[in-house]
């Protein structure tokens, strides 16, 4: 076994209406651009319109009717409504990290509703909740949440995911094995439906839609334009760690991680990987020093 590093540091959804066409109609065009109120569409004949389609995967170039770019919530139930009218197909776009191409449209002549200016972010440290816009990134979203009570989130890895297709797929992170997945972390949402409606989903409230927003669905059902999430209070101190051995010994590494993991305690997270390099990779993260580190796990 060969560790790599050992560093301690401070804690700091497709929508389908109807039958598309690549071309936007000049109605439709125009619907959008009443929308006003300092939104923005962004149409073929527009100098950024070839890089404002593209997202995180250059492999999906798709070409939309429109990048609609709203900053309030009633803006998108206007977007919404003008879709609907026109028989376009609406693709929400957070981070644009879609492995299908799907916040991409997932074919030509979709509307793609770019949420980033939906972006902002209300800790109530009564409740350890945070209401928080579609559009936040996680890297943005950490730093916010840690200026505002020195909160954390049960997010992602990766800075430049959006909080939403994250939360609604699931959500894998590195203090998952203590608070659950991204979706677990969800109390509510705000969700614009495909009439345009903006309602409330929770336990009580569209218990059914609430059940399949979180990753539970298969599909898509709305725009969510807020999560009210849980929130947690930051360690002083985390622990970041990474081993790797040669991939001949795949074998005995997962059986040892398994029996490892049978008994492994709560304040760690961990993946196994192959990595790039053709070994066997594991990353960690401990929500502590190194040395309390060492001394609960006994190495």
């Amino acid at each position: 076994m060969t560790r790599k590093s050992f560093l301690t540091i401070p804690s700091a959804c497709l929508f389908v209406l109807g039958v598309v066409s690549a071309v936007p109609s000049p109605k439709f065009t125009q619907c959008l651009a009443n929308i006003g109120g300092g939104s923005n569409a962004i149409t073929p004949a527009d100098s950024i319109y070839t890089q404002a389609s593209l997202g995180v995967d250059y492999r999906f170039r798709y070409k939309p009717a429109a990048i609609f770019v709203p900053t309030q919530i009633s803006h998108v139930q206007a977007a919404v409504k003008c879709a609907s009218s026109y028989g376009v197909t609406i693709a929400p776009r957070s981070g644009g990290h879609s492995y299908e191409g799907y916040s991409q449209g997932g074919r030509d002549g979709a509307l793609i509703v770019e949420l980033h200016k939906l972006d902002s972010v209300q800790v109530d440290q009564g409740s350890s909740t945070a209401v928080v816009g579609a559009g936040n990134r996680l890297g943005p979203l950490y730093y916010k949440l840690w200026q505002n009570g020195r909160y954390a989130f049960a997010g992602g890895t990766c800075p430049t995911v959006g909080i939403s297709g994250l939360t609604l797929g699931g959500g894998f992170g590195m203090i998952g094995r203590k608070y659950g997945t991204s979706s677990d972390q969800v109390v509510k949402m705000s969700v614009v439906t495909a009439k345009g409606d903006l309602i409330t989903v929770n336990r009580n409230h569209h218990s059914d839609l609430y059940w399949a927003l979180r990753g539970a669905g298969g599909g898509s059902y709305g725009i969510v334009v807020s999560f009210t999430i849980q929130v947690y209070k930051a360690p002083d101190l985390v622990t970041s760690f990474t081993y790797d051995w040669p991939l001949s010994k795949y074998k005995t590494v997962i059986d040892a991680y398994n029996q490892w993991g049978l008994n492994a305690i709560a304040d760690v997270t961990t993946e196994l990987n192959l990595d790039s390099g053709g070994s066997v990779e594991l990353q960690g993260l401990y929500l502590g020093s190194k040395a309390d580190f060492v001394k609960k796990q006994g190495r």
